[in-house]
């Protein structure tokens, strides 16, 4: 979700002259001219504080971070009140990931102006970053209630509708990012994502379709894409579809571990193999890609190798509840069922709701002979979920 940066503009009425030739330059993109006007109105106006904020802007804009801060903080020091001030330091700050002082900016913007929309879009999608999802949703529902064709805060509010588990309002969110703005390809791609969330699947892939006949160049369309047909098993096209977002992206890890699990379910280790082997070349703390390449020791049926590798694992990431299921099967498939029931009870003790971990372990106990305690183990994992029937 992007923010929008904009330069708020005062009226001409209040805009003495040299002021509005800066904007001139400014807005034709001749950035060092307009840095040049505004230091020079400051230097005869040092209380000018619309003169120090355009300054702000546009040092912002040249990668001046640092002193566009500063130029802003002195914008608000002559002029409190100022709502414009506090929206562009909020944007500056939500860039350099400073999201709890960007959303006190943002809150400080709107507390002097509430109808301000831009900044509540923006106040919304610094809280989406601190992952405060109710709250962004709050954010974007005002502001799409001041501007109800606000494409991009109905997109971003399917997105916070989505991370609440609330797929149906973020499909209908989606939906009407899309009826504002028609060629909107990331709303399209939202709206996939929320489809396939709530299991509308031939929703899902019709709007990643659009999205890419919009724009063919989104590698994580292609991506999303690609997670869709491995789900509904049509690895072939899932595997063309992440090797295209590569083509487009070669550093796009998830995409090289999307390709590795396509394969995998192909039967083509050696290819999976080497597409782990590529993700984690890119991101060596990539957990998915090192687990996945434990399955296929498993696949092979080099059981003990698996073993030591899950074990090696877990000894960097003890919590990797994947990694520790893995580790139970793979001991089951080793034959040292004993281990095995060990490493899952503790599973299960410390994640009660994994069904995986509890059918795993009424299989291994079933091997055992302990049929009562493989019976209960089963009926829990049938409780937590159905699938496992």
């Amino acid at each position: 979700m992007g923010g929008i940066p904009t330069a708020q503009a005062i009226s001409p009425a209040r805009r003495p002259a040299k002021l509005a030739a800066g904007l001139a330059f400014h807005r034709r993109g001749q950035f060092g001219d307009a840095l040049a006007v505004y230091e020079q109105v400051i230097a005869c106006q040092p209380g000018n504080a619309e003169a120090w904020r355009l300054r702000g802007v546009v040092l912002g804009t040249l990668g001046r971070t640092d002193e566009a801060l500063a130029s802003l903080a002195g914008a608000i020091r002559i002029n409190r009140a100022f709502p414009e001030a506090y929206y562009d330091r909020a944007n500056l700050q939500q860039a350099q990931k400073r999201l709890p002082e960007a959303v006190a900016s943002y809150e400080e913007a709107l507390r002097l102006r509430p109808h301000f929309v831009e900044a509540r879009c923006n106040l919304g999608n610094a809280l989406s970053g601190l992952e405060r999802w109710a709250e962004a949703a709050d954010a974007f529902e005002e502001a799409v209630r001041l501007r109800p064709r606000f494409a991009a805060a109905h997109n971003n509010l399917s997105v916070a509708w989505r991370m609440l588990g609330r797929f149906d309002d973020a499909i209908a969110a989606a939906n009407r990012a899309v009826a504002v703005q028609p060629d909107y390809a990331d709303a399209l791609n939202n709206l996939g994502i929320a489809c396939k969330e709530a299991g509308r699947t031939d929703e899902a892939l019709a709007a990643y379709r659009r999205a890419l006949a919009l724009q063919p160049h989104l590698a994580y369309v292609h991506y999303n894409l690609g997670l869709l047909l491995d789900d509904r098993r049509r690895h072939e096209e899932a595997a063309a579809a992440f090797r295209t977002a590569l083509a487009l992206n070669p550093f796009y890890t998830e995409a090289h571990r999307g390709l590795g699990v396509a394969l995998q379910n192909l039967g083509r280790w050696e290819e999976a193999r080497q597409a782990y082997e590529a993700c984690l070349t890119q991101d060596p703390g990539e957990l998915k890609a090192r687990v996945n390449l434990g399955t296929l020791l498993q696949k092979e049926g080099r059981f003990d190798e698996a073993v030591a590798h899950y074990r090696r694992i877990l000894s960097v990431h003890p919590g990797s509840r994947e990694a520790r299921n893995n580790l139970g099967t793979a001991l089951q498939s080793a034959r040292r069922w004993d281990e095995a029931v060990q490493v899952l009870r503790e599973l299960v003790a410390t994640e009660p709701g994994y069904a995986d971990a509890w059918s795993n372990l009424g299989l291994v106990l079933g091997l055992k002979n302990a049929l009562p305690e493989a019976e209960a183990a089963l009926r829990r994992a049938l409780e937590i979920e159905p699938r496992h029937a």
